[in-house]
């Protein structure tokens, strides 16, 4: 598939936010099949020197301004968030990207969101899952009230629903068991024409094979009965995972992609932290991120983070070769996690 090309606008564009006679030297897409969305890393060339940005992008064609999530986000939203997230950061002093600049009217070709790059590296060692527990206290210290750009967040990856999205196809698997020929014909029409870009595999999978296990079934169980508050307490990144923090050459955590922050329980963030953390490197390397967490808060474990452990890890499908492709047992690191934390949960 032919990579996207970053029109000659939106190149217009960043160079505008530098000095006279700069240029974009080098453009290099940060995903495999970048899209319309990006990111970029480019290069500035100018007199002075060379600078590397971030450049995030989307379409100006209302019908394709949706990131495709369970619940509607579009990503002009989802610029708007992050922009607004990073003022706010900078401003507080947080180890995150700067904003340079924000185009969410597509003025230049395209919406648009410029940062600046972060140098680093992506895998930590136990030192630095200690510094990105003891970074989180300082982002939810960050007091925000629930606005149309940093919204109420009261789950990990707002715009995923798992849970919900089992009980749907519980439902369906049922109907599509109890139904006559044409009936089932019928609702796999439905199923198709409600994910248009599905195979005919997996609209068989959605109707025939359940995406539960008695593992989530009893976790699921168990997270109804947790006690928890969804009551805002601060600012939430709301997908902080490895690949969304880079440790710098100090071995300082610097946290990005802060498309999908609000407004927050601190659990939320905790919670998702250490199933993110524990689906790399096992329970052990929640625990060492709780330590620096507590340290990092001066205070003790929250009360319902069982909750938020669970909220965070039950919001995956039961089968994750797709969902974290680049993790080979990820879906056994996962089910180890929800073990770890129902034995700490099961009554004594």
């Amino acid at each position: 598939m032919a990579v996207v090309q970053v029109p000659e606008s939106v190149l217009a564009w960043v160079v505008g936010h530098f000095e006279a006679r700069s240029r974009v030297s080098r453009v290099c897409p940060l995903r495999e099949v970048p899209g319309e969305r990006g990111p970029w890393l480019l290069t500035v060339s100018s007199a002075s020197g060379d600078r590397d940005v971030v450049l995030k992008t989307g379409p100006l064609d209302v019908e394709a301004d949706d990131r495709g999530t369970f619940e509607p986000v579009s990503i002009t939203a989802s610029l708007s968030t992050e922009a607004a997230a990073l003022d706010l950061a900078e401003s507080h002093g947080l180890p995150t990207p700067r904003l340079i600049g924000v185009d969410l009217h597509g003025g230049c070709g395209r919406r648009a969101l410029l940062t600046t790059a972060v140098a680093g590296q992506e895998v930590p060692d136990e030192d630095a899952l200690a510094a990105l527990g003891a970074v989180l206290p300082r982002v939810h210290a960050v007091q925000v009230p629930p606005s149309p750009h940093l919204p109420p967040r009261t789950r990990a990856r707002q715009g995923e629903h798992y849970i919900a999205w089992r009980a749907q196809q519980r439902r369906a698997i049922q109907s599509y068991q109890a139904g006559s020929t044409r009936e089932r014909e019928e609702l796999r029409s439905q199923v198709a024409a409600g994910k248009p870009g599905w195979p005919a595999e997996w609209v068989r999978e959605y109707l025939e094979v359940a995406a539960s296990t008695p593992l989530i079934e009893e976790a699921e169980r168990a997270l109804d009965q947790l006690p928890h508050s969804t009551e805002p307490t601060g600012l939430v990144h709301n997908d902080i995972a490895i690949g969304n923090v880079i440790w710098s050459s100090s071995r300082s955590p610097v946290v990005i992609d802060w498309e999908g922050a609000g407004s927050g329980p601190t659990g939320l963030d905790l919670g998702n932290a250490r199933f993110e953390v524990a689906m790399h490197y096992g329970p052990h390397a929640a625990d060492t991120l709780l330590r620096g967490w507590t340290e990092g808060a001066g205070a003790p474990v929250p009360d319902d983070l069982p909750y938020w452990d669970l909220s965070a890890t039950l919001n995956t499908p039961a089968d994750l070769r797709r969902w974290a492709a680049n993790l080979p047992r990820a879906t056994e690191s996962r089910d180890a996690f929800i073990e770890h934390v129902l034995e700490r949960v099961a009554p004594t």
